[in-house]
């Protein structure tokens, strides 16, 4: 079967072999189909602050806690577009989700219309932001 729609959501930095993964959805993405894929942002905002203020070495490191909840990698916007491309996509569109400038309970302590702006502002700004959703097609 081929799907039309095929999501990868938080998965990639999981995955032994992301390549590999990404291949297995090429395969049955519908020629006219789409893949999404959500990966974590090593320059996220948040992140860059960590380095900055001695909290993580680099953007790219794995915690302790990486490691327990099974994260294998931090992507970059280059990185995903690599990956993507050597899986046989081709990038349509690259948006950002979410600004995070706080810590997870912070945020959570922001109002809805915070927290609609830093979403809106998200979009336009992949580099920044805390994941990176890349919209690709069949190649």
């Amino acid at each position: 079967s081929h799907y039309r729609q095929v999501v990868s959501a938080c998965v990639l930095e999981h995955v032994e072999d992301p390549i590999n993964h990404l291949k297995c959805l090429r395969r049955v993405c519908h020629p006219d189909g789409t893949l999404a894929v959500i990966v974590p942002n090593a320059r996220s905002i948040h992140r860059s602050d960590g380095v900055e203020r001695g909290f993580i070495p680099a953007n790219d490191y794995l915690s302790k806690l990486d490691h327990q909840i099974g994260h294998r990698r931090w992507y970059t916007s280059g990185r995903l577009y690599e990956d993507v491309l050597a899986a046989g996509f081709s990038v349509k569109n690259e948006v950002g989700i979410m600004i995070k400038p706080l810590p997870n309970q912070q945020m959570t302590e922001l109002g809805n219309v915070a927290i609609e702006d830093l979403y809106q502002l998200g979009l336009g700004q992949p580099q920044l932001a805390a994941e990176i959703l890349c919209l690709a097609v069949p190649a």
